[in-house]
């Protein structure tokens, strides 16, 4: 793994997968509440990701942690299973190879747009996409892909603040209520940002298949 670090040194120690008690896991995404976790928990991580895989270890609640991304996990008690979560804004691309009444593998990214390429670049044409729902804990073994329904992962969305733009030409700055307003104006849905990430994964989807063929 080639991390480009949201926390903590550029290093081997802290490259993925990191290992937790009997979880090994990597992550594509960051833990925003980091900091706070590390004092609240006594926890002494240097990268925040390894929050997600103590918290699967000591069986924490997953709403402890603001948090996005897509992570994979085993367990050392059941080491050949895998399982994955696409957390709160993550991606997560997951394909079997071959025909669903006879799968020859699966493969998953945390890139529609990687795992598509990577596809091509390996001569695999006769593929198919597993659908994955949000917050869902997923786990593949022996090329069979199955959904826990009794688990899911529902981590605390973080809340990205607009900063005010600055008046000009003399303007007096607009009131609370009246920047409210604007803002509702200009962003009308919060769920906003998760319709421009299905948007941005359904380009990437179209993309690949003009790529396929």
């Amino acid at each position: 793994h080639t991390r480009a670090a949201s926390s903590g040194e550029v290093s081997i120690k802290n490259a993925h997968p990191f290992r937790l008690g009997k979880i090994l896991g990597a992550h594509n995404g960051a833990v925003y509440n980091h900091e706070e976790l590390c004092v609240r928990l006594k926890r002494n991580f240097t990268v925040d990701s390894m929050h997600l895989f103590a918290h699967l270890n000591e069986n924490r609640p997953f709403e402890e942690l603001v948090a996005r991304g897509a992570i994979e996990w085993i367990h050392s008690d059941d080491p050949k299973t895998i399982y994955l979560s696409k957390l709160f804004a993550g991606e997560l691309a997951v394909y079997g190879i071959g025909t669903e009444n006879n799968v020859e593998g699966i493969v998953w990214s945390s890139s529609y747009k990687h795992l598509l390429k990577s596809l091509f670049c390996a001569g695999i044409s006769n593929h198919f996409r597993y659908a994955v729902r949000r917050g869902y804990v997923y786990s593949v073994n022996n090329a069979v892909f199955s959904i826990l329904k009794d688990v899911k992962l529902q981590v605390t969305e973080p809340v990205f603040k607009k900063p005010e733009p600055e008046p000009q030409n003399n303007e007096e700055a607009p009131s609370s209520d009246e920047a409210g307003a604007t803002q509702r104006r200009q962003d009308p849905t919060p769920s906003r940002r998760m319709d421009d990430d299905v948007l941005w994964r359904s380009r990437l989807w179209n993309e690949g298949r003009q790529l396929l063929r």
